[in-house]
């Protein structure tokens, strides 16, 4: 695998991780604690967590063969989404631990994400059209 692919597979299979990781939290502690409207919250991120580590996953495969820049564009892309959509979400979930000033700061990041998380899947699409264009067969 070249050295692209392998870090975004590595990036994948950790923010798969992360969310296993997170979900089991969430369905233990979060509920508990903070309700099911946190739950569901909490939830719903780890879940879109999840799906675009899924998503990084299958760019890695595509990266390591055709060895395009607009796959690189959507691993950065997807990251970023994680970071803002998903990281925002479980920081507003358990926002009673939180100062109101960080609170006003995260939401915003939310949609943000969600717009990274798009663009993502645009270059993914682009990247895949691209490499059948130059004659690269999928």
């Amino acid at each position: 695998m070249t050295r692209a692919a392998i870090t975004i597979a590595f990036f994948g299979v950790l923010f798969c991780l992360l969310s296993v990781i997170l979900g089991a939290m969430a369905a233990h502690l979060v509920k508990a604690q903070f309700g099911p409207s946190s739950y569901s919250t909490f939830t719903l991120a780890s879940q879109y967590q999840f799906y675009h580590g899924l998503g990084l996953l299958a760019l890695a495969v595509f990266q390591n063969k055709y060895k395009n820049n607009y796959f690189t564009v959507a691993f950065i892309c997807f990251s970023i989404g994680i970071l803002f959509f998903s990281g925002s979400l479980y920081f507003l979930a358990v926002k009673e631990l939180l100062l109101p000033s960080i609170i006003k700061i995260l939401g915003p990041l939310t949609p943000i994400g969600g717009v990274f998380f798009i663009i993502g899947w645009i270059f993914f699409l682009i990247g895949i059209v691209k490499s059948k264009a130059h004659g690269k067969s999928i």
